[in-house]
């Protein structure tokens, strides 16, 4: 399994450091606070994701990467829409701020803001989107019943298991594939709203090189 799973610990390794680079590149200003704050805590979440697919803990590396995609989402999303920044802060201050929230972040919005942008990167994030939900984000069938083993007891009788740690190969790298596929996804998100920045200082070509081979 080690020997397997060691090309996908060297392309998370070099995501999670393009990550970095994106952190050190990105300025918060009064007019776009959201935004870097967004990459850190997606940032946040994609190493935690990788952290448990390398663990073959599989089911739990999708909800994290859910959220590292949302990270992304909401940069943009931002980014267009900067007025909106004050509507998620104050969230936590009632019901009407929750309900304006709820009603200005919407998936659906969200992603048709990036498609706005760039055609083919908001294609790639719906698709990973859908798929982290699938997988393990929410409590859906695929997610459940692939981790599940009918073992048969002493008694003769059998028995339903569900498996913490994933022995199966073929789900293992799946799983650290799309964590390097969401990972490059969201930093081609956070490219698109700060493209000179990352052209100048190379990031632009790392992004590419890093789709290599997802």
């Amino acid at each position: 399994m080690q020997q397997a799973t060691r090309p996908w610990f060297e392309k998370l390794r070099a995501i999670d450091r393009a990550f970095l680079d994106a952190i050190g590149l990105m300025n918060a200003t009064p007019e776009h606070f959201g935004e870097p704050l967004m990459l850190v805590n997606a940032h946040a979440a994609f190493r935690a994701a990788a952290e448990l697919a390398l663990q073959t803990r599989t089911c739990e590396a999708y909800p994290l990467l859910r959220r590292c995609l949302e990270g992304a989402l909401y940069a943009v999303h931002f980014h267009r829409k900067p007025e909106l920044f004050e509507v998620w802060a104050r969230r936590g201050e009632g019901l009407k701020q929750r309900r304006a929230v709820r009603n200005a972040f919407q998936t659906r919005d969200l992603l048709t803001g990036v498609r706005a942008l760039n055609q083919a990167i908001g294609a790639r994030a719906e698709h990973l989107y859908e798929l982290s939900i699938d997988m393990g984000a929410h409590p859906n069938e695929t997610g459940i019943f692939g981790r599940l083993e009918l073992a048969k007891r002493e008694d003769g009788r059998l028995e339903l298991r569900t498996k913490y740690l994933n022995d199966d190969l073929l789900p293992v790298i799946a799983t650290l594939k799309t964590a390097a596929q969401t990972g490059v996804c969201t930093l081609e998100c956070f490219w698109l709203i700060c493209r000179e920045r990352f052209a100048i200082m190379g990031l632009q070509n790392t992004i590419e090189e890093l789709k290599t081979g997802l």
